[in-house]
């Protein structure tokens, strides 16, 4: 399972120089948030016409099961969108209060460089680069 948010190993870091995370790196995480949850509903739109496509095929034996996974997914995107943030392995943890842009980005930097979230990443990953 991801660990991680996305991929932001310390090699990575130290080429965004010496402002770090913290930098041009984190105003435009915040630009890019920003945009996604101003223009929340056209991107649900767009991930729902995936969801409902005709042309998917779905197995008849397990089409319930992908149908309830599915909107679980979506569910969890929305929540993200709206600063929710969730832990896919513990749905205890969820808090109904939503974060702000920079907190939001800021908790996935945070995520992103923990050691302890990186040395647990599957091994052909290879984190340490």
């Amino acid at each position: 399972p991801e660990r991680v948010p996305f991929r932001l190993t310390q090699n990575i870091v130290d080429g965004f120089g010496v402002t770090g995370c913290s930098g041009h790196f984190q105003k435009s995480c915040e630009g890019v948030l920003s945009v996604l949850r101003t223009n929340k509903d056209i991107l649900m739109n767009v991930l729902y016409s995936f969801l409902h496509d005709p042309l998917v095929e779905w197995k008849e034996s397990s089409a319930e099961k992908r149908q309830q996974k599915a909107n679980t997914i979506m569910g969890d995107i929305e929540k993200r969108l709206r600063g929710i943030l969730t832990d896919p392995r513990d749905r205890r943890q969820e808090s109904d209060l939503p974060l702000s842009i920079s907190g939001q980005v800021h908790q996935l930097i945070e995520d992103a460089t923990n050691e302890e979230n990186l040395c647990r990443m599957y091994i052909g990953w290879m984190p340490w680069l």
